[in-house]
């Protein structure tokens, strides 16, 4: 009897143990990592302004994972150091907008998130108001590190680059710096995402002091993307198709619009 006692009680540990390693193997399984850069208003730095505004990137990434079964785990990298997450797996969820070299990591939705324009944005009080890019070419400008805007506009900076002695460049890694320097005329102009211009100006103070100029550089569609080395595609090779339903059921629901509203997009 004590030894029948004894092997019953053996036998109920390890089922307990077996049923915690599935529920945990099942909660690995079901996680995905989400890249959550420091770009308002699509993504809220929370160690900087920690609040119920998280960005509309993010409650969009949000909602659709956990509508799909997936635990969502928000991960911040800088710019240059993103892809290089995404290409190994460690970032396997991202909003991106396209570039061709960039399929041999990820996998492309084909339903667009959201559009961002990228325009010219100079000191208040600038004499002349470029209209092209070689209108650019006596001024001081600032550059955001990793930014991928235009091929035309890349050639531009290159070009700018080469000329020999030319130190009106500055390059940053944040676009509030670029803010801080167009607001005190330490430089004169910047190209950036205009929706995040017009968010740190307001959240700094100086709207008055930055102007945006009438000349639009770009416009871009981004797209969910899916890291092809991401352990999701083992169990849901279709996850891309699934993100892109998802959101077309939240542009179709009303909920789509809402979050556009909330953000200013």
């Amino acid at each position: 009897m004590k030894k029948w006692l004894r092997n019953t009680i053996l036998l109920n540990q390890i089922i307990g143990l077996n049923s915690i390693a599935v529920s945990q193997t099942t909660k690995s399984s079901n996680s995905i990592t989400i890249s959550a850069p420091d770009w308002p208003p699509y993504y809220i730095d929370q160690t900087k302004e920690p609040g119920d505004l998280k960005g509309f990137g993010w409650e969009i990434s949000n909602m659709c994972s956990i509508k799909l079964g997936l635990s969502p785990k928000f991960e911040q990298f800088p710019i240059r150091r993103m892809f290089k997450e995404m290409e190994k797996g460690a970032l396997e969820l991202n909003i991106m907008s396209f570039k061709a070299d960039r399929e041999k990591a990820v996998s492309y939705g084909k339903e667009v998130v959201f559009s961002n324009s990228y325009g010219l944005w100079t000191r208040t009080g600038l004499q002349r108001i470029p209209k092209t890019f070689t209108d650019l070419d006596t001024l001081t400008l600032a550059e955001l590190v990793g930014l991928r805007t235009s091929d035309a506009f890349r050639e531009y900076l290159d070009r700018r680059h080469k000329m020999s002695g030319d130190s009106k460049i500055q390059t940053l890694s944040e676009t509030d710096a670029i803010a801080k320097m167009l607001a005190s005329s330490r430089v004169d102009a910047a190209v950036t995402s205009n929706a995040e211009m017009r968010y740190r100006l307001k959240k700094l103070g100086l709207t008055s002091k930055v102007s945006q100029a009438p000349l639009n550089v770009t416009t871009q569609d981004y797209f969910f993307v899916i890291s092809k080395n991401s352990k999701i595609l083992k169990t849901q090779p279709d996850i891309v198709v699934k993100f892109d339903q998802c959101v077309r059921q939240l542009k179709s629901n009303g909920i789509f619009e809402k979050l556009a509203n909330k953000y200013s997009i």
